[in-house]
């Protein structure tokens, strides 16, 4: 079973907190930061992360000593679109024996990472979500707005269907869900059986966001009790630096 911390970041990409910094160095900034203070994660998810074409996705793998396999929604073309915001999931080489990419992309294919990979022999299916932001509008044409609003639920449609299907399994969902523990969407998983650690902090310094309890870790049934939680971080020290999002970490037992 999955026995380290499981990380989750937005990285804000196009936040310009950063704007004195160059993207290589900020991914070899996380990556130092995540090493000296994590250890060797199991799983580290990542969204609003940029490719590069490729090349940010080669530091970023450099960046944590080659120990990852680096994982990127497979139906979604970032060699074409080097500029778009994907969600990336880093697997650790010595803990997971080998792994399987799922699409779900036919709503907006960058935005979720999923992933069955296998520990000791027993899959563990892994999403890792980059959910369609509808906090701020400010400047926006109608048609934009109900653009937004209408991925945003496909794509909070897709995710739920996935979650029903695979709830008897060893199932993890994190990354920015952009709602409240307490909305629409995260009470029916809830209702389902996923479960956080901790609900009710704030994930994000932002203005714009009325619900600032917005990324969240959450296990199904099975892999809460396999995984068995024993601890969890909201870790605040990149905001301003690289992003306006808390880090994310829960601990096993």
């Amino acid at each position: 079973m999955i026995k380290k911390n499981l990380l989750s970041f937005n990285f804000n990409s196009w936040m310009p907190v950063s704007k004195g910094m160059s993207y290589k160095k900020r991914i070899k900034r996380f990556a130092g930061y995540i090493r000296s203070k994590y250890g060797n994660a199991a799983v580290i998810a990542i969204q609003e992360f940029i490719s590069g074409g490729g090349k940010y996705l080669n530091d970023l793998y450099e960046a944590f000593g080659k120990d990852y396999y680096i994982i990127v929604p497979p139906s979604f073309d970032y060699r074409a679109h080097p500029r778009s915001l994907i969600t990336v999931t880093l697997l650790k080489k010595s803990i997971i024996e080998r792994y399987e990419v799922k699409d779900l992309g036919k709503c907006l294919p960058n935005r979720i990472s999923y992933i069955v990979a296998w520990v000791e022999g027993q899959p563990w299916t892994i999403m890792n979500i980059y959910m369609v932001q509808t906090a701020n509008f400010a400047g926006k044409p109608d048609w934009y707005v109900s653009l937004r609003k209408k991925l945003h639920s496909e794509l909070w449609e897709e995710v739920i269907s996935e979650a029903v299907s695979q709830r008897g399994e060893r199932v993890i969902l994190l990354g920015d869900f952009q709602e409240s523990s307490e909305g629409v969407n995260m009470q029916t998983l809830n209702e389902m059986g996923y479960k956080e650690v901790a609900t009710g902090f704030p994930t994000v310094k932002n203005d714009f966001f009325k619900e600032w309890n917005i990324d969240h870790i959450l296990f199904s049934q099975k892999a809460w009790s396999e995984f068995n939680p024993s601890g969890f971080t909201l870790d605040g020290d990149l905001i301003g630096e690289l992003s306006d999002h808390c880090l994310l970490a829960v601990m096993s037992a």
